[in-house]
């Protein structure tokens, strides 16, 4: 079972701000120097869906303080990612598209139960037609963004072999990538029969006693070709960037060769680190964390 301690890594006293990506499930710092090299991180599975509003300060300062114990000035914080969500530390605003990088970034602060903890954030952003947001991703994005669309491909996954009639068939963990291949071609070419090849993967179970890893990845191939199938006007014919987690970036690869389109692959830490340092140098200085007086204390 995965602990929920803070893995850490040495660190550098000359070290000057600290980099955050706080999302759902887990929560990255960086603590890095005056040139954005990073010189110490630490991460947690305390994600903002396990946290209360009034347990966010604590949970950051546990991981960081021993950065912050050694600093010798306040060290400029700088968020990204769902921490900012309703229902997160507190709702960063939304810039709506179109807009271009330099417009996207803004700090705000928020004061706590301590008068001098301060919190900047990246701003959120959103558009109107068709109705969509976004927390954390826009960190990485380069260049400007003019429209975008979410899918809950993920979220699907994760219900669907979990909460769902599927779950008595599918893995909750394990790969089988021709398997994951194999089911591609129908998925990309016929995303409106999407209800009825999932159960088909229960009846294979029933009929078959077909693999639960098997189905796993025949899952994972139903929903990514169906919204890649739905979403080919934004990619075919253009060379699409894929930034994310390595497993989940090479089944979208594997989906757009299948599909006839081309890919490039770019590192998510190096994306969000970049977007946190552009963020940094535009916000104000005097947007700072300062830890002290220790926690428990007015």
């Amino acid at each position: 079972m995965a602990s929920n301690a803070p893995a850490r890594r040495d660190g550098s006293t000359t070290a000057n701000w600290i980099g955050v990506d706080w999302g759902t499930t887990n929560l990255r710092t960086w603590l890095l120097d005056r040139d954005d090299r990073v010189r110490d991180e630490a991460t947690s599975e305390r994600g903002m869906s396990t946290l209360r509003p009034d347990e966010f300060e604590d949970t950051f300062l546990e991981l960081v303080e021993p950065w912050l114990d050694t600093a010798a000035t306040p060290m400029p914080t700088i968020a990204c990612g769902m921490v900012g969500a309703r229902g997160g530390w507190i709702e960063a605003p939304y810039a709506r598209v179109p807009l271009r990088t330099r417009q996207r970034r803004h700090g705000n602060r928020r004061p706590d139960a301590r008068p001098t903890t301060r919190l900047p954030r990246a701003r959120c952003i959103s558009q109107d037609t068709p109705p969509d947001v976004m927390r954390g991703e826009e960190t990485q994005l380069l260049g400007e963004v003019q429209a975008f669309r979410t899918c809950l491909s993920g979220e699907l996954f994760a219900l669907l072999s979990t909460a769902s009639v599927l779950r008595h068939s599918i893995a909750t963990e394990g790969w089988d990538a021709d398997a994951y291949a194999a089911a591609l071609p129908d998925a990309l070419g016929n995303p409106g029969a999407l209800p009825a090849t999932l159960f088909g993967l229960r009846a294979s179970t029933l009929l078959a006693d077909a693999d639960p890893v098997c189905a796993r990845a025949r899952l994972s191939a139903l929903l990514i070709g169906a919204k890649l199938a739905t979403m080919r006007h934004w990619w075919e014919g253009a060379e699409v960037v894929l930034v994310g987690a390595k497993a989940l970036v090479d089944r979208y690869r594997v989906a757009l060769v299948t599909g006839g389109g081309a890919s490039r692959t770019l590192d998510a830490d190096l994306l969000t680190l970049a977007g946190l340092a552009s963020s940094r140098r535009q916000l104000s200085p005097d947007l700072t964390i300062i830890p002290h007086p220790p926690r428990g204390n007015p």
